[in-house]
Order: structure tokens, then sequence, then C-alpha cells
């Protein structure tokens, strides 16, 4: 009992001692301070990802809110944004440790549901990385993938490691943006969009965004940041991998994914 204190103890004064944020109001403080404390107790390296109740899950025999799942229109992302400017990486790799374990899962779901070759990932999904279905705007999101592969980037951002650049973030993305050029189409005008687009969390936004819109706002902003951070990752890479001159190949028009982001 004393050792496994001393090991809880030895935690805390370690996580703490990681980055502190010092504000003017007390009541924003006590907040800041409550939720990054929520976020120690709930993310390790090799656990589960924070579902939508995370530990706080009710046990009470009855399936919890939202059936108690991985929602990732935002929730998951969210709540793995302190790992990185809050200088809690290890905390933040039990989330990109799942996404990289279940890649076998995301790519038979695209493959199934998509018909493309590449990497999305179910908007809402079981712990094994499963689709549950529901409100199609976000459980079958085309753009989620785009959005979770990010947090790769992220990671190698702030950590500097090479070899998870190397062998995660970009083999990540890399799936993540072949997907998408095979999910997008090439308008008369030139420009590169989904057929169809929405944004989560937007309540009425059953309905597909107006064609002049060409992608919903969320879509939009995530395949841009794809797009920019891919950029990124290929001129920290030692060598310029063969992704780029495959879709200069394919698509001359694009070229590389800065060019590319500018066409969307």
């Amino acid at each position: 009992m004393k050792a496994d204190y001393r090991t809880h103890l030895n935690y805390w004064e370690t996580y703490w001692a990681q980055s502190e944020v010092c504000l003017p109001d007390s009541v924003l403080q006590r907040q800041y301070n409550h939720e990054m404390y929520k976020f120690g107790s709930v993310a390790r390296e090799y656990s589960t990802p924070i579902s939508l109740q995370a530990v706080w899950t009710a046990d009470n025999g009855h399936l919890p809110p939202w059936k108690g799942d991985y929602h990732h229109d935002l929730n998951t992302q969210l709540s793995y944004w302190p790992a990185y400017i809050g200088n809690h990486l290890t905390e933040g790799l039990g989330y990109l440790n799942t996404l990289w374990n279940q890649r076998d899962t995301y790519r038979r779901y695209t493959r199934q549901y998509f018909e493309t070759d590449g990497l999305n990932v179910p908007g809402v999904c079981t712990l094994t990385g499963e689709p549950m279905g529901g409100w199609i705007q976000y459980a079958m999101s085309q753009t989620a993938g785009a959005w979770l592969a990010q947090h790769f980037y992220l990671h190698w951002k702030y950590s500097a490691d090479r070899q998870f650049l190397e062998e995660r973030a970009y083999p990540f993305l890399k799936e993540v943006a072949i997907y998408l050029e095979q999910q997008s189409v090439v308008d008369k005008q030139g420009v590169r969009r989904l057929e169809y687009s929405s944004s989560p969390e937007i309540q009425g936004s059953s309905e597909s965004f107006p064609p002049y819109l060409l992608l919903g706002p969320m879509s939009r902003s995530v395949i841009f940041g794809l797009w920019e951070v891919s950029w990124s990752l290929l001129n920290a890479k030692t060598e310029r991998s063969s992704l780029c001159a495959s879709i200069r190949k394919r698509d001359c028009r694009y070229g590389s994914f800065r060019h590319r982001r500018a066409r969307w």
C-alpha cells in the first residue's frame, strides 16, 4: 500500500512539474487546474484513449449517454489538445498508440464504406475502432481521419522526435492524404472538393451545404490543415517522399501539398 501511494505521489509530482499556467482570475485558474487534473487522471501512455465519459462513466447497468463511445468529431481531438502545449506528451501517446494500432481496422472501413485506398477513421467507433454508425454527418465523416492525423503532427512538432516523424507521423498522414485524394473530385473550375460536406456539432446541418460553399467550414479547415502539416513533415524528412512524385504523376495541376492546398 505504501509503495502504491508513493508511486501515486511521484506521478503527480512529475505531472504538475511539466508545465504551469498562472491566471489573474482565480475562477479561471481553478477551472484550468481542475481540467488538467482530470486529464492527468485519465490519460496514460499505454491506456485506451479518453472516451465521452472516460473513467467517470456511471456503472449502473445501463448504456451511458451517447453509448460512452469514441466521438472523433471534436470530442477526442479537443480532449488531447492539452497534451502538446501543456508538455504532457507521454499522456498523449495513449491516443496516438491506439490510432496507430487500429490502422488495419480503419483501412477495412475505408475500403468498404468509401471504396478508396488509404485510410479514414470512423467518426463514431468502438473501443476496437469499428464503426458504430449514427448521425451520418459525423458518424461516417469524410474528414475525421484528417483531423486525427494532425495529432501525429503535433506530437512530432512538440517533441522533435525524428524517429516518431519517420515511423509514425508521416506514414499515418500519408495514408489519410491518399484517401482524400481519391475521395475528392475536381470540378469544372479545376477546384478540388468533396462531393458533399457537413460540419459536426451544428444542429440543423443535416442537409448538405449549398454548392457555392464547395466544402463545409469544418471539412475545409481540416483538409487545409492536413495539406499544411503534410508539407511540413515532407520538408522535415531527410529524403523527400515518393508521395509527392506519385501525386504529381497522377495530377500535375497539384504537384505538392502546398500547391494543392491553394486549389481546394
